[in-house]
């Protein structure tokens, strides 16, 4: 099974969809675009490998991280624009991929078909809502978790193969809602505690158990 039909098992879009309904999308044609300038053209797309971040612009065009995408919470990108266009009250976002990000659309027909199917709207539209109801969530954590519990709670929950890549740690702080130093502190600390090393970009998950009990008292 390659990547793809393992990513539509997975994810449960593979009762609506096969590899044959995919394409691949170079990734400069979305990098650092508007979700209008994304979906000008209806595109509908899934995130195979990487991460997409999600930037929230302010009234004074300012944009802010809100949340980081990845494979592993099968989104569907355009969607979001979708309900724009539906519901006229959903401001738009700036999309930034990784480097490493592998993106695929879905053929236009399919989407044409898709699109009057009521089985695959409720389907896509309940995770759409479910990983918005998520990202809330996360949001409340960082209310009640201190920053080094807070960042045990991403390492632990975000992790792939006990690896989670940043793209810049000022990039990651600003996830994080905190400057880099107060970020490298609560790092410096997991380190000391033996649950975590750094490695460049990369941080290995050493121990998940010790990881978890960091924060988990507070869930």
């Amino acid at each position: 099974m390659n990547k793809i039909e393992n990513y539509l098992m997975e994810s449960g879009y593979g009762a609506f969809l096969s590899p044959e309904d995919l394409f691949e999308i170079p990734l400069e044609r979305f990098q650092n675009k508007s979700s209008s300038e994304i979906n000008e053209n209806g595109d509908f797309y899934f995130i195979i490998q990487g991460a997409l971040d999600v930037f929230y612009p302010d009234k004074d065009g300012k944009n802010h991280l809100l949340t980081r995408v990845y494979p592993q919470d099968y989104q569907l990108g355009g969607i979001p624009k979708y309900f724009k266009k539906k519901y006229h009250n959903l401001n738009d976002y700036v999309a930034s991929f990784s480097k490493e990000s592998i993106l695929y659309g879905i053929n236009k027909d399919k989407v044409e078909t898709l699109l009057k199917t009521p089985e695959f709207l409720e389907f896509t539209f309940e995770k759409f809502f479910n990983y918005s109801s998520h990202v809330v969530q996360e949001n409340y954590f960082k209310s009640i978790f201190t920053l080094e519990e807070y960042l045990a709670y991403i390492l632990y929950n975000h992790s792939t193969d006990n690896k989670y890549t940043v793209r810049s740690y000022s990039l990651f702080a600003n996830l994080l809602k905190c400057d880099r130093t107060n970020l490298y502190r609560a790092l410096s600390s997991l380190q000391e505690q033996g649950v975590v090393r750094k490695e460049g970009k990369t941080i290995q998950v050493i121990c998940e158990e010790k990881l978890r009990y960091i924060f988990e008292e507070k869930l």
